[in-house]
């Protein structure tokens, strides 16, 4: 094996660690993540009872989730297997994929530390995560093939499948058909591509589409749009209306009976206008956000500065490029920084459209800062002396990266009994596992079908399989009592969301349910550390 592929295989696998290091016990510091994630989970465990899920909905990761599922029968151990996974899997792959872009060895170190231990990692929802984990994975890969219209023949192909873990990402693969289309006709013309070559590449590409469809279909945009609009009217107009709930009111004011994103453009141009001004300046802070160091988000005060401390970090690094412009415009000559930049583009263009017209999510933002962060470390590198390092200093080196990782349940600690440098907690907040953990301990009648009314989003998958959840806004207008016997809803969790639901708030049978259950044979369990009240029909308590 060459000396510097036994370097990388040293480095690559001390990252592994520290990467499994960080995420240990991460059950004890984050919550449960509901509503899409959940949906995501559901479908891939229920995978050969229900079928591959609708294009829209991330057919690709309900089938990692599904793989995934075949190492815990325990749906909440999924959960987090899932999490650690796409930290682990991802911070060895982008650490590969800096080597594949020859960047020098001490940037490449220094990059992927600063991968590891970013805020980006920890986003709900994760169907980007996966999408990163592959889109990685083609990089990789494309970046071993000289010859740019195969570079390009990778990327394509990669865009194709990830559009159906991301559907935006369709736009990337229109635009990299024009890439493609410009590279691959002079090779053709000059007899370097093959008409079976390039029937191969188009059937693969292809392919995930005759497997599951039209990634655009049905209305998720729409609800999207709703939903972040109303987000941000809510905070024009100081509103008391919650958006995710009251998005529908809140629409019909605005936009009145518009049902696409053109239509209201075209009923209230300005306030359309106003929205995608207005996601334009939180784009900028949610990009930044997500190369803050998650370390602070779990308890390490003393990064109370980590915001200044990346902006001194980037600011410092742009100024070094800038003394050293000569150097670094070179490099923007060569042919793996033009693959680079087409490579961003191609991202942003799937990107731009959804921090527009829906909302900055940081969840959006992950591909791009990656490949941000790529890009910076691809400059450094042409201005940076090379680091010489044999397998033994490399190895030092990599122990060195795994001490100096804390794990983000208990600090500075190889285990929780031996510490190095333990840090003072906070108490944490995780009022959704909380509540699956106490309604597990409750002596329920296990062969008894429960409904369980919840507007939280989804914890009954978390629960038990005689759990199903009753979906909160199915009642439209439906009165309680009426809406209870039809979906014979025999658990309620009481939160702020279902409460305050405007389907719920004014129904005075609702109120008269929640003020006192037991004269409609409820009984009441306050959920401790959480903010919850679950209402338990008596007659599926075992005790009863």
């Amino acid at each position: 094996m060459p000396a510097y592929l036994r370097i990388d295989l040293i480095l690559g696998v001390c990252f592994a660690i520290a990467a499994s290091k960080m995420m240990a016990w991460i059950s004890r510091v984050t919550d449960l993540s509901l509503q899409d994630e959940t949906i995501y989970l559901q479908k891939g465990v229920q995978l050969l009872q229900t079928g591959i899920p609708d294009p829209q909905w991330a057919p690709l990761y309900s089938l990692w989730y599904f793989a995934l599922s075949g190492l815990t029968a325990n749906n909440i151990d999924l959960f987090y297997l899932n999490f650690q996974f796409l930290v682990i899997i991802n911070s060895v792959l982008f650490y590969i994929f800096l080597r594949t872009l020859q960047i020098k060895l001490v940037i490449s170190i220094g990059s992927s530390f600063l991968f590891l231990i970013a805020t980006l990692h920890h986003i709900q929802p994760r169907p980007t995560h996966f999408a990163l984990l592959c889109f990685l994975g083609v990089l990789i890969l494309a970046n071993l093939r000289r010859n740019n219209t195969q570079y390009y023949l990778f990327l394509t192909t990669g865009f194709a499948w990830i559009t159906f873990i991301r559907p935006e990402y369709i736009f990337s693969l229109l635009f990299m058909f024009i890439i493609v289309a410009q590279n691959g006709l002079n090779h053709w013309r000059n007899q370097q591509l093959s008409w079976k070559k390039i029937g191969l590449w188009i059937g693969v590409i292809i392919l995930p589409f005759i497997l599951f469809g039209n990634p655009l279909s049905g209305g998720r945009s729409w609800l999207a749009f709703s939903q972040h609009f109303s987000l941000n009217w809510v905070n024009w107009t100081d509103s008391s209306l919650n958006p995710w709930i009251n998005h529908a009111q809140i629409m019909q004011q605005v936009f009145g009976t518009a049902n696409s994103i053109p239509e209201a453009l075209q009923n209230n141009p300005t306030l359309f206008i106003k929205h995608i001004l207005s996601n334009s300046t939180v784009y900028f802070r949610n990009s930044l956000n997500l190369f803050l160091p998650v370390l602070g988000q779990y308890a390490l005060r003393f990064f109370f500065l980590k915001r200044i401390y990346i902006v001194v970090l980037f600011a410092g690094i742009i100024i070094y490029l800038f003394f050293k412009k000569a150097q670094v415009i070179n490099c923007l000559k060569t042919s793996q920084f033009q693959r680079l930049l087409v490579t961003f583009i191609a991202v942003f263009v799937a990107v731009l459209p959804s921090i527009l017209l829906i909302f900055p999510r940081e969840h959006y933002l992950v591909l791009q800062n990656t490949l941000i962060l790529a890009i910076f470390a691809y400059l450094m590198s042409f201005v940076t002396p090379p680091l010489k390092l044999n397998w033994p200093n490399a190895l030092s080196l990599g122990l060195v990266i795994i001490l100096i990782t804390p794990n983000l349940a208990f600090g500075w600690c190889l285990t929780p009994q031996f510490c190095l440098g333990k840090t003072e907690t906070v108490t944490l907040e995780r009022p959704n596992i909380n509540t699956v953990q106490f309604i597990k301990t409750l002596p329920l009648k296990t062969k008894t079908p429960i409904n369980f009314l919840e507007a939280e989003g989804g914890y009954s998958i978390y629960i038990s399989d005689n759990v199903q959840r009753v979906y909160e806004w199915q009642k439209y207008e439906t009165p309680f009592k009426q809406y209870q016997a039809e979906k014979n809803i025999n658990m309620i969790l009481l939160s702020e969301d279902l409460i305050n639901h405007p389907f719920y708030r004014n129904d005075q049978q609702f109120k008269a349910v929640i003020n006192s259950p037991q004269q409609y044979n409820y009984q009441s369990f306050q959920i401790p550390k959480t903010p919850f009240t679950l209402l338990v029909k008596q007659d599926i308590l075992v005790d009863s």
